[in-house]
């Protein structure tokens, strides 16, 4: 990829990472996320790291874009009662892969809620944007594809006000630079677990590459930290599975620190 010329000739990492921080590199957008799988057993895996468990809904590749919909599975979040009432959906691309606005939607409880005209053809967080006196989600918000409904985008865990998705989509016209992920895994008895995770990335027109193959036990987590970057170039579809479990009622979680950069098409030849 082609380097920037920065003016300030003292402009040092630390100086980069604050000025990134605070959004005053147009041409660079700073994401902090975290991930879960709050229960794998031995005989469900391979499980990819989202709340709903199993493998992922929406990285298939040859889906026919679609509108969306988000319901509740609970009565109370509605804008006429106590829990959520509204919620702001993100990461939106279309068929083209294009990066689209992000949409607020009104909830009303169990009934589905469209996201009008637009259709998409990857999406994958939401975040709880008001609430009345409770000031959270009442119960597991789901957004899926309004004809395909088993085309499942993203599901919020109750209570946590945003969605919990390691699987993501590299927007047309970005890179996407990763210099920090950890990957931690444990059980709900506190007893000692192993496990094998891959960080696995799909570039446009391949299949899922294995692009980091690691072995997690009780004393030693995964962590892809001060050694440069992973790179995922435009149309890549990229998610951290887990492919096989010591014990039941392990859970796995995870979080990365990415840089997503505007490119140019000489960029794209990296």
């Amino acid at each position: 990829m082609k380097t920037r010329q920065i003016a300030n000739s003292n402009f040092i990492e630390p100086i980069f990472k604050l000025e990134t921080a605070l959004w005053r590199l147009v041409w660079i957008t700073p994401f902090e996320k975290f991930w879960q799988n709050p229960e794998i057993d031995t005989w469900t895996t391979p499980e990819d790291v989202w709340h709903w468990g199993w493998l992922y809904t929406w990285l298939p590749t040859f889906w026919v874009a679609e509108t969306l919909e988000i319901s509740s599975a609970s009565p109370l979040d509605t804008d006429w009662w106590t829990w959520a009432r509204t919620v702001v959906i993100s990461w939106l691309l279309d068929e083209d892969y294009n990066q689209m606005p992000s949409i607020t939607v009104t909830l009303n409880w169990t009934t589905p809620v469209s996201l009008w005209v637009q259709t998409y053809w990857r999406a994958n967080r939401i975040q709880t944007l008001t609430a009345w006196s409770t000031w959270t989600n009442q119960w597991i918000l789901t957004l899926k594809h309004t004809t395909t409904t088993t085309n499942v985008f993203a599901r919020m865990p109750a209570l946590r006000n945003q969605t919990t998705i390691m699987a993501f989509t590299v927007p047309l016209w970005k890179i996407i630079a990763i210099d920090k992920w950890n990957i931690q895994m444990g059980r709900a008895s506190g007893a000692a677990w192993s496990a094998e995770v891959t960080v696995r990335a799909r570039p446009f027109g391949w299949v899922f590459n294995a692009a980091r193959d690691v072995y997690i036990t009780s004393s030693q987590s995964y962590n892809y930290e001060n050694n440069w970057f992973m790179v995922f170039r435009e149309k890549t579809d990229v998610k951290v599975t887990v492919e096989s479990v010591s014990d039941n009622d392990t859970f796995v979680s995870s979080e990365a620190n990415w840089y997503m950069i505007d490119v140019t098409l000489n960029d794209l030849d990296i």
